[in-house]
């Protein structure tokens, strides 16, 4: 649980930095990378990744509604027709999980594709070319 709660924290950060220089779906990549590393199974991978970005996003839109004293969030949620910007916090939630999801599950099944290949020395090369 420990090594779970730090991955989660360590992905925010590095996401956090990588989409000041990269544009936004560098935390799909992020979530690859991270839950390569630590994930072991599917579900955990769509665990971290979706807590982890999710997380963040959410992090970051409540860090523009405080000094906007929320009149931006309940401007954009009118915008988008929801009815108050509580809505606009769960859909950004929902949103960044979904990629992080996503770019962890991705992680992990490129972890494993690569290691049941270099696991399996009786595969030949021109087995796998041919």
């Amino acid at each position: 649980m420990k090594t779970f709660a730090i991955l989660i924290v360590l992905m925010m950060i590095v996401a956090a930095i990588a989409q000041l220089m990269l544009p936004w779906w560098s935390v799909a990549l992020v979530a690859a990378i991270f839950t390569a590393y630590g994930a072991t199974r599917p579900s955990q991978a769509l665990l971290i990744g979706s807590l982890g970005i999710g997380g963040l996003w959410l992090l970051a839109v409540l860090w523009l509604h405080v000094p906007s004293d929320g009149v931006m969030a309940g401007r954009v949620a009118g915008t988008l027709g929801f009815e108050s910007s509580l809505w606009m916090y769960a859909f950004t939630f929902i949103a960044g999980g979904l990629s992080g999801g996503l770019g962890g599950i991705c992680g992990y099944y490129f972890k494993s594709t690569v290691t049941d290949f270099t696991e399996h020395p009786e595969i030949d090369e021109k087995e796998v070319s041919s």
